[in-house]
């Protein structure tokens, strides 16, 4: 079962390792047994690596990819018997499926939207920073999306700082513990400069002071 990255660690190597851990405890291998997989990044599962697929969709949307090896070398490797593996390879993976839809859906995490109090809206663009974690292989800015929402993954106990910002509107930081379920957090970023009929006549934000961000919304 293999994570991002495989040039290196990633900040939320933690909370990859927990997910992995928690699928490889569901999940079957040629033999049945659950348990046996091995989990890592790329380099620690495989060999020597620059990097993997799964580190694009991370970096630049925030997602949490993982691949899994679906067969063993006793069953043929990269080309297993198709009449013999398919149908039971198949019928293996719904575990996984079914263990990521309820990861994603009712697993510790924080989710939201953040919202602008002078439309009455969801804020798009917003980001999302976490502290504590550092985003050192160019990763994009994690950010609200359109309709303003917002995800973040974690871990059961833990407890996260995240700071909202948004050209024009004052940071808001917010603490939280996550418990065994996800934790529901909407956020309004007040405009900073004078209302003038009804709309904000704002005043930019000086440069840099908006932190580098963390998990993006979760949405798939």
């Amino acid at each position: 079962i293999i994570y991002p990255f495989g040039c290196g660690r990633a900040s939320e190597e933690s909370t990859f390792r927990d997910i992995a851990q928690g699928l490889n405890a569901v999940l079957e291998d040629d033999q049945g047994k659950t348990g046996k997989y091995s989990v890592g990044n790329s380099e620690d599962v495989l060999y020597k690596t620059d990097g993997s697929s799964d580190d694009e969709p991370y970096a630049n949307l925030g997602t949490f990819p993982y691949c899994i090896e679906v067969n063993s070398d006793a069953a043929g490797g990269c080309q297993p018997a198709y009449t013999q593996w398919r149908d039971v390879t198949v019928r293996r993976q719904r575990a996984a499926w079914g263990f990521f839809l309820d990861r994603i859906l009712e697993g510790p995490q924080v989710r939201g939207t953040v919202r602008d109090p002078l439309r009455q809206g969801p804020l798009p663009g917003a980001v999302v920073t976490v502290e504590g974690l550092v985003f050192s292989a160019g990763e994009a800015p994690r950010t609200s999306d359109s309709d303003g929402r917002y995800f973040v993954m974690a871990r059961q106990g833990q407890t996260l700082t995240i700071t909202f910002s948004c050209m024009g509107y004052a940071p808001a930081t917010r603490s939280i513990t996550v418990g065994e379920g996800p934790v529901d957090l909407d956020v309004t970023l007040q405009p900073i400069g004078k209302l003038v009929a009804g709309k904000s006549a704002v005043e930019p934000v000086p440069s840099g002071s908006a932190s580098r961000s963390s998990d993006r919304d979760g949405r798939r």
